[in-house]
C-alpha cells in the first residue's frame, strides 16, 4: 500500500487539473487599458471564464473592483439554441407529473431566463448603437464581458503594469495596463467619417479607443502653424494578435490631415516597432 499511495495521489492531482484548467478565466482584453493614478476607473473585460469573478490584481496588488455587470455575447446559432431549448423545456415541463423532476427542470429554466435576459441586452444595445454593431463579430476568446469599478491608488507608480482577473478558479493570463499622467479621453463612436470626427478639446491629451473590423476612427484638435506635434499609437504592444482576424497581427496605421481634408503625413509603424 505504501507503495501505490504516491502513484495514487499523482494520478488523482493530474487529473484535478486537467478538469480545472477547462475553466481557468481568460482575458482578451481590457478597455479602457489603462488610466491616471488616483482616477476613478470603469473598465470592461473581456474573455472567457468571467462570471465567477472574484477579485482584479495589479502588479500583485489586489485592487477593490465591484462587478457591476456580466455578459454573454451570443450569436445567431446560440440565440437560437436558447430558444429551442427553452420551448422544448416548457413542454416536457407542462406533460411533467413529478414534483421533483419539475423542481429540477424549473431550475434549467432559470438559467435559460437568464441567457435569454442576456440577449435581450445585447439586442437593445445594439439597435441602440446600430454604427457599433455593424462592425461586430462574434468570437468565442471574447464572448464573457465583466465591467469593474475601482479606484486607482493615488501612489501608483505611472507604466506598464500587468491586470489579472481572479474567479472561483483561478488567476487569469495578464494584459498590459499602462498607468500615464496626460488627460484621458475615450472614443465616441460613430468617429468613422472625416466629416463627423470626434472634437478633442486639448492637447496634449490620451486617447483611448477599441478598433474593429473593418474600423476607422477620426479625431479633429486645434494646432497652429509651427507646433511640433507627436503622435504615438499603442496598439499591438497591447494586444498583438487578433484571433478573428487575418493575417491577425495588429498593425495600426495613422494619418493626419489638414482643415481642408487634405493628407499631411501618413506613418504605419516607426522604425523596427509596428505601432
Amino acid at each position: 500500500m505504501k507503495k501505490t499511495l504516491p502513484f495514487m495521489i499523482l494520478l488523482f492531482l493530474v487529473s484535478a487539473a486537467g478538469l480545472s484548467a477547462a475553466v481557468i478565466p481568460h482575458i482578451a482584453f481590457v478597455y479602457p487599458a489603462g488610466a491616471t493614478p488616483g482616477s476613478k476607473v470603469t473598465v470592461t473585460i473581456g474573455g472567457q471564464y468571467l462570471k465567477d469573478y472574484i477579485g482584479l490584481n495589479l502588479s500583485g496588488v489586489m485592487l477593490d473592483a465591484q462587478m457591476t455587470n456580466y455578459l454573454r455575447i451570443y450569436d445567431r446559432q446560440e440565440i437560437n439554441r436558447v430558444r429551442r431549448s427553452k420551448e422544448v423545456l416548457e413542454a416536457k415541463m407542462a406533460e411533467e407529473e413529478s414534483d421533483l423532476r419539475k423542481q429540477q427542470m424549473q431550475r434549467q429554466m432559470d438559467l435559460l431566463d437568464q441567457e435569454s435576459a442576456m440577449v435581450a441586452e445585447m439586442n437593445k444595445k445594439d439597435k441602440k448603437d446600430p454604427a457599433m454593431a455593424a462592425k461586430k463579430q462574434f468570437n468565442p476568446q471574447i464572448a464573457e464581458r465583466i465591467t469593474l469599478e475601482f479606484t486607482l491608488p493615488a501612489d501608483v507608480k505611472p507604466g506598464e503594469n500587468e491586470l489579472r482577473v481572479i474567479t472561483t478558479n483561478g488567476l487569469s493570463n495578464p494584459l498590459r495596463f499602462l498607468i500615464g499622467q496626460m488627460p484621458e479621453v475615450s472614443e465616441v463612436e460613430s468617429n468613422n467619417l472625416m466629416t463627423a470626427p470626434q472634437k478633442l478639446t486639448s492637447i496634449p491629451v490620451l486617447v483611448n479607443g477599441q478598433i474593429m473590423p473593418g474600423d476607422v476612427d477620426c479625431f479633429r484638435f486645434h494646432a497652429s502653424k509651427g507646433q511640433t506635434l507627436v503622435f504615438h499609437a499603442d496598439a499591438r504592444s497591447l494586444i498583438p494578435y487578433l484571433a478573428d482576424t487575418v493575417p491577425g497581427w495588429f498593425q495600426a496605421v495613422l494619418t493626419l490631415y489638414n482643415a481642408e481634408g487634405v493628407e499631411v503625413a501618413y506613418d504605419d509603424d516607426y522604425r523596427f516597432d509596428p505601432d
